[in-house]
């Protein structure tokens, strides 16, 4: 497991991108930090953990997959309120 998050320096960060970048069959665990400017290719599944409470940030979680016409996977784990955040 590799994490990625805002309490970690960057060059921890750095560290623990190109670990994931040469893993293969990796997990990232990793906080809203990566949902926006991290360039991997080839992620074929994103699960979020809860909602994220704006659309657009949704839609940066999600695009880690399926990039290049290439095939993902995206799923949301949640509950009623997190359900009332996807249906607006």
């Amino acid at each position: 497991m590799i994490e990625l998050h805002g309490d970690m320096n960057q060059v921890a960060r750095n560290n623990s991108m190109k670990l994931f970048r040469k893993a293969n069959n990796c997990i990232l665990i990793a906080t809203d930090l990566a949902s926006r400017g991290i360039d991997v290719q080839d992620i074929d599944y994103v699960t979020n953990f809860e909602a994220p409470n704006e659309k657009e940030k949704y839609v940066h979680r999600v695009g880690r997959t399926a990039r290049a016409n290439k095939e993902g996977v995206a799923m949301t784990l949640c509950d009623q309120k997190d359900k009332l955040i996807l249906d607006r």
